[in-house]
């Protein structure tokens, strides 16, 4: 009787352990505007091993298949649904490879004073985007909600664009498997930019060197001219269960075709 009463109590046990390992993260932050009307969006991201889910209030909704490499976007309202696949993705990056190819072509026929003017135009579009934003710890073992965090203050040509308070994966209860599926999702979409630095592993030293601080931001503030345009925040990250249902499309949603694909 004993031995038994030890094997259910080794199993219980055994079976908290393996659901604390399999448990999902839920994600909830919140992103606020504050230009024009202003206004607070609340987004809940699920990821759960392979599969992702983000929502954007009560319509707009996104899932991620990483095994299917299959992105879903709902919307709750209309009871609709697109689809988009890698082909998808590379069909999308010929249409753009062939739109300006044909840009080119069509320069070639413009009369010369036309042509170097178009040129100069799109050299000087080029040359005029903006400076790489420079980050500087200011602060440490700052808190914010339940996290210590390390401020950065981010200047690009001498004014303030950004500040930022980020904690390590450690302090957010994180790890690299936990968020492989949010790097998975930054790859899927690589190739519409192939020279993004988004599929970089959050946190890690090739993050560090690209965005030009330490760890995952838990609170940024952008800036313009001074002034606060934007404050983005993690409120939550949690681990818990979620069903699998919560990853697949809702039954009655009808398909649409993607108005991105022609």
């Amino acid at each position: 009787m004993t031995y038994l009463k030890t094997l259910i109590s080794m199993i219980f046990i055994l079976s908290l352990f393996v659901n604390h390992v399999n448990a999902g993260i839920l994600m909830v932050s919140s992103d606020e505007s504050l230009q024009g009307e202003g206004g607070v969006s609340i987004i809940k991201t699920y990821m759960d091993k392979n599969k992702m889910r983000v929502e954007s209030g009560e319509n707009e909704v996104v899932i991620y298949h990483q095994d299917k490499g299959v992105f879903w976007a709902l919307d709750n309202k209309a009871k609709t649904y697109t689809e988009m696949t890698k082909d998808d993705i590379k069909a999308m990056k010929s249409q753009m490879d062939e739109a300006m190819k044909r840009m080119q072509d069509q320069m070639k026929d413009l009369p010369p004073e036309q042509r170097q003017m178009v040129e100069e135009m799109m050299k000087g579009k080029m040359q005029s985007e903006p400076a790489k934003t420079t980050f500087n710890k200011v602060a440490s073992k700052v808190k914010v909600n339940q996290w210590t965090t390390d401020k950065y203050e981010g200047h690009r040509q001498g004014s303030l664009e950004k500040e930022v308070w980020s904690a390590d994966m450690d302090e957010l209860g994180l790890d690299d498997e936990s968020l492989q599926v949010m790097t998975g999702l930054s790859e899927f979409f690589k190739e519409l930019s192939p020279d993004s630095n988004a599929v970089l592993k959050p946190g890690s030293k090739e993050w560090e060197k690209e965005m030009g601080y330490a760890g995952i931001p838990v609170k940024s503030i952008d800036y313009r001219d001074g002034q606060k345009t934007g404050i983005t925040e993690i409120k939550e990250i949690s681990k818990q269960d979620f069903p699998a249902s919560m990853f697949e499309i809702p039954a009655g949603y009808k398909k649409m075709a993607n108005p991105q694909m022609r």
